[in-house]
């Protein structure tokens, strides 16, 4: 997986991410972007952005350490932290 992010890098990383998302939100995914926030933007509380982190951690087959799930509050938050741990340089 992580060689496939590798070539297609940022734009591959957040498809994905709003692929999870469509299913956890009634936000259209062309609404979505990188600014987004999960809370004001997107309707979440605490239990679905906590869901949604579930989500991405099987969708990427990774884990996201506690401390970092409540700094990530965007799309943009995500789809970096993402890449810094998928995308070798």
């Amino acid at each position: 997986m992580q060689d496939c992010f590798s070539r297609k890098g940022r734009g591959a990383i957040k498809e994905r991410v709003v692929e999870v998302l469509k299913d956890c939100t009634n936000v259209a995914p062309d609404k979505i972007t990188e600014e987004s926030n999960f809370f004001k933007d997107l309707g979440m509380d605490d239990l679905d952005h906590l869901g949604f982190m579930m989500d991405i951690e099987d969708e990427f087959a990774l884990q996201i350490p506690d401390e970092f799930v409540e700094g990530l509050e965007t799309v943009g938050d995500v789809v970096t932290y993402l890449k810094s741990k998928l995308v070798t340089p």
